[in-house]
Parts: C-alpha cells; sequence; structure tokens
C-alpha cells in the first residue's frame, strides 16, 4: 500500500507547489528541494512508499538521486515516478533511474496525482492477489518421531513401552561344569606362601587322623568290665 510520498523537487521548480494537490488524495507527502543526499537518507529512513522525481530543472541531479535509490537494497524496490521528462533525456533516465511511471513534459499537478494513484491502485491489487499462507502451512512441522509413528499406525505421542533390561554378565570365568575356576595362584613370595598353608593344613590333618588311630586302639585294649 503507498501512503507516504516524497516529492523531489528543485528550487524553482513548479512542482514544489504540488504538496496540496497530492495531499488531496490522501497522501502523506514530503518534500526535498536541496540536494539529492538529503532526499535518498529521507527515503531509506522514513519509510516512503513512493517517490516522485521532478526533471524540469537539474536533470543530472535527480538521476543521482534515482540511480542511488536503486543502488540501495534498502530503498531498490521503492516505486518511482518522473515527472517533466524532456525527450533528449529519456534514454539516460531509463537507463540509469529505470522509473516504473514516466510523465512527459510538460506535467501538472493533477497529472502526478492521477498518476499516483493509478500506482496506488495497482500495487493494492498485486498484494491481494498474492497468495495468503492456509492455516495447515502455518502449522508447525510434525518431528521426525511423530513422523514415524503415523508411519507405523500409531497415534502421534503415543506412550511406547518399556523396553526389556538386559542381563548382565558375571565378572568371573566358569568352568564347562558351571563352577567358577580358582583364582590362578599369586606370583612370587605369596605362592610359597600360599603353599605353606596347603602343607600345614594337609599335616594336621594327619595328624589328627592318628590321633583318632591311636584312641581306638587303646581302647580295644581294655579288659572289659565285669558283670555283677
Amino acid at each position: 500500500m503507498i501512503e507516504r510520498v516524497l516529492l523531489v523537487a528543485w528550487k524553482g521548480s513548479p512542482a514544489a507547489s504540488w504538496l496540496p494537490a497530492l495531499q488531496s488524495g490522501g497522501f502523506t507527502v514530503l518534500l526535498e528541494n536541496r540536494t539529492g543526499a538529503r532526499a535518498w537518507r529521507t527515503a531509506k529512513e522514513r519509510g516512503i512508499d513512493c517517490v516522485i522525481i521532478d526533471g524540469l530543472k537539474m536533470v543530472s541531479h535527480g538521476r543521482q538521486t534515482g540511480s542511488a535509490l536503486r543502488d540501495t537494497a534498502k530503498t531498490r524496490d521503492i516505486p518511482i515516478i518522473w515527472t517533466n521528462l524532456h525527450e533528449d533525456d529519456a534514454a539516460v533516465v531509463q537507463a540509469e533511474v529505470r522509473p516504473d511511471v514516466l510523465l512527459p513534459v510538460p506535467t501538472d499537478a493533477d497529472s502526478a496525482l492521477a498518476a499516483l494513484m493509478a500506482l496506488a491502485a495497482e500495487h493494492d491489487a498485486a498484494e491481494a492477489s498474492r497468495p495468503t499462507t492456509s492455516t495447515t502451512e502455518r502449522q508447525a512441522p510434525r518431528t521426525a518421531t511423530a513422523l514415524s509413528d503415523s508411519i507405523a499406525g500409531e497415534p502421534a505421542g503415543a506412550a511406547r513401552p518399556a523396553a526389556p533390561r538386559r542381563k548382565r554378565k558375571s565378572v568371573g570365568a566358569r568352568k564347562p561344569g558351571g563352577a567358577k575356576s580358582r583364582a590362578a595362584p599369586l606370583p612370587g613370595p605369596m605362592a610359597g606362601k600360599s603353599g605353606q598353608g596347603e602343607d600345614r593344613r594337609g599335616s594336621s590333618d594327619t595328624a589328627s587322623r592318628a590321633c583318632s588311630r591311636t584312641t581306638v586302639r587303646v581302647r580295644a585294649s581294655l579288659p572289659a568290665k565285669r558283670e555283677r
């Protein structure tokens, strides 16, 4: 929608008096009649929707202003209406400025207002014909998990059963029969101590068995008690 208009008309040009006529069409019009740099800065910083450059005087300044607007990314798409175009300057203006509307000399306020209103109506129609984003397209895209659930036939976000835990393997190695294998004997001095312990246990077992046999012999040698 075109609402804010910048009119670039140098001092002494009749176009500087077009403000009341352009404002009567419902537009907010700003006038720049000093330098092209100020016009370029105003168009870039003040949200201008359309620029009208009058070419009746100081045509080179007008071309520089229009070229700067086209070379700046922020102002490149702003529509430009060139008024009071001289036939000798038509080719240069078309090549450097590339205006959307060209109005030859002589141009008055009514012609400029008519061109501005036609351009505004054209832009409004173009915006209305643009496809709007549907509600389905505005929805957030589904995640990969939700997509896989829908492919598998499960509702998106449904709780899944917990996976069974794996049993941990025992650290100690087992023999084929099921019994754990004894640890290997320790190397070095500890191996000797371990062997000595086994020798002591073996000697004590032998002594206990010999003692029990001696006791049996003693009891066998005793005479039997007489009966009264």
